[in-house]
């Protein structure tokens, strides 16, 4: 991995992309993904990741939110067994961005594709010229300089202005490693396995930086959760003796619909840990992941974070004692609480708004070019306090049960 880093991001300088540049990228789930914004953070540009089930509307928005002057694509990308164009989509998005002056084509499904000259390049022939090296010096950064700018992949057009989430180097990075290492008990010798797309900050935080930060072994799958059977993921843990597996709530209510026939036809028995992360979960996805999947001896790391904080804030640890449905407690350092309308704490069993009381390293610094909705969505609402925008209740013993979002 280091090796195609050092190489990629010698192709990037080459191609004139320098420190504080935004790099676009828009590829499926495959090596070169992590690769590139990898080798955009070696040399100091700005990666922002794309979804690939965007249309090219909001692909266009978002590369002229962040103005990036250089986009790396695919010529597709495979879904349940079919081919489905991505260049397609980007060509018809960057028709209107002037500012794309360089396109960077890894071939993956082989279908034809339009190439413009002088524009688009393919990355195997970029990567065969003699000017490609290994030795490439990581560029200096201060702890705030930009890492990466990431916005919500479902979002559409249609909502007219699309935040964009700006990330720092040295924040955002002690968030990756520490809430991966706490929630995971990772350690050098896991194979671990987050199902997240990296086009996701659970992708980002769980995929790709928080395991290679703690030195983990990870498993990167491009695949459907149910293609060609419903079965392929189970298959997959158990051929890789997958240790930490973490996945979406959607992905489980999708898993547990086919029944348990599939998941036990194979062995799980290398799994110690469990999460999930993206909406609450309710009783019957708890137990079905605790007792099928987990054999009711793995704990669900069942957390709590969004697009706006970096990474989870509110989430049991391996040795937290588990209460279904509830996300438990903060994690170390991070103050957490449910108010209402006037910041007063309370009680237990009283729905109110979910806050956190202080900052923490790796939150979102601003939403990119346009600070004022930053300040108000999320730090005027309460004075004193970040919003989160989700409704919430505490117990007795102070666990936090997420109820729903109800938006700012």
């Amino acid at each position: 991995l280091y090796r195609e880093v050092c190489r990629s991001a010698s192709l990037l300088k080459n191609m004139g992309i320098k420190k504080g540049d935004r790099v676009s990228i828009l590829l499926p789930r495959i090596p070169e993904q992590i690769i590139m914004m990898l080798a955009c953070a070696k040399i100091g540009a700005v990666h922002h990741v794309i979804y690939t089930g965007l249309d090219s509307r909001t692909i266009q928005q978002q590369i002229l939110g962040v103005g990036a002057r250089c986009v790396i694509t695919s010529d597709g990308r495979y879904y349940k067994g079919a081919m489905i164009p991505v260049k397609k989509e980007l060509d018809e998005a960057i028709a209107k961005a002037p500012l794309v002056k360089t396109v960077i084509v890894v071939k993956r499904t082989g279908q034809e594709v339009y190439m413009e000259t002088g524009r688009d390049f393919w990355f195997h022939e970029l990567m065969e010229l003699p000017i490609i090296t290994t030795k490439v010096e990581t560029e200096p950064m201060d702890s705030e300089d930009p890492l990466f700018i990431l916005y919500r992949p479902h979002i559409a057009h249609r909502t007219g202005f699309v935040p964009g989430y700006l990330y720092t180097h040295g924040g955002y990075m002690v968030g990756a490693y520490l809430t991966t290492k706490l929630k995971y008990d990772l350690k050098e010798i896991d194979r671990y396995w987050c199902t997240s797309d990296p086009a996701w900050i659970t992708g980002h935080t769980n995929t790709v930086y928080g395991p290679l930060l703690n030195g983990a072994s990870s498993l990167f799958y491009e695949g459907g959760v149910d293609y060609p059977y419903p079965d392929k993921w189970w298959s997959l843990i158990e051929k890789h003796q997958i240790n930490i597996f973490a996945t979406l709530v959607s992905n489980l209510k999708t898993l547990m619909s086919y029944g348990d026939d599939w998941v036990n036809r194979h062995d799980l028995s290398s799994l110690r840990i469990l999460g999930t992360m993206d909406e609450p979960m309710d009783l019957k996805t708890w137990e079905w992941y605790f007792k099928v999947i987990g054999k009711e001896r793995c704990p669900i790391i069942d957390s709590w974070g969004q697009i706006e904080t970096g990474g989870a804030l509110v989430s049991p640890l391996p040795t937290t004692p588990l209460k279904p449905g509830s996300v438990t407690l903060a994690l170390p350092g991070i103050e957490a609480d449910v108010v209402d309308d006037r910041g007063d704490s309370l009680g237990a069993e009283k729905e109110g708004y979910l806050v956190i009381r202080k900052p923490w390293p790796y939150m979102c610094r601003t939403v990119y070019n346009n600070p004022e909705v930053y300040r108000d969505r999320y730090w005027a609402k309460i004075k004193g306090v970040y919003y989160t925008g989700d409704l919430a209740k505490k117990d007795s013993e102070g666990y936090i049960s997420i109820i729903r979002r109800i938006g700012y």
